[in-house]
């Protein structure tokens, strides 16, 4: 991500991790995750140089996504500046998605079932 105003601006990667032994929540994919998972993990990474190599390891160290961000003479990856978004553009999801989830729990909820009988006609065959 990065300001759309800012094209030359350094991109900011967003990892947010924590399936380490709490409890899960539902995960719900968009343009803007890469990788979108609900289990207990691990992360790795490795600084090397110009390469940060980041691995997501399942708790049986199986791996189940990589992230690898390699700069060459002091610039970024142009495989990794093809997959920059900018950053407004998730800001305004972001913002959808917390106002949803704010009306959604403010809703009133009630343990009956509601049934209501609907009928239908039609004209079809009638003159």
């Amino acid at each position: 991500m990065r300001p759309a105003q800012e094209p030359e601006s350094w991109p900011v990667t967003y990892i947010t991790t924590g399936g380490a032994g709490a409890g899960l929540y539902d995960v719900v994919s968009n343009q803007f995750l890469a990788e979108a998972k609900s289990l207990n993990h691990f992360i790795q990474v490795k600084i090397s140089g110009d390469s940060l190599s980041l691995s997501a390891r399942k708790m049986d160290d199986s791996l189940f996504d990589i992230l690898k961000i390699v700069k060459h003479n002091g610039k970024l990856d142009k495989q990794y500046l093809a997959k920059v978004e900018p950053q407004e553009q998730l800001n305004l999801v972001n913002m959808f998605a917390r106002a949803l989830t704010f009306s959604i729990s403010a809703l009133p909820v009630d343990s009956r079932p509601l049934k209501k009988n609907i009928h239908l006609e039609s004209d079809f065959n009638k003159e």
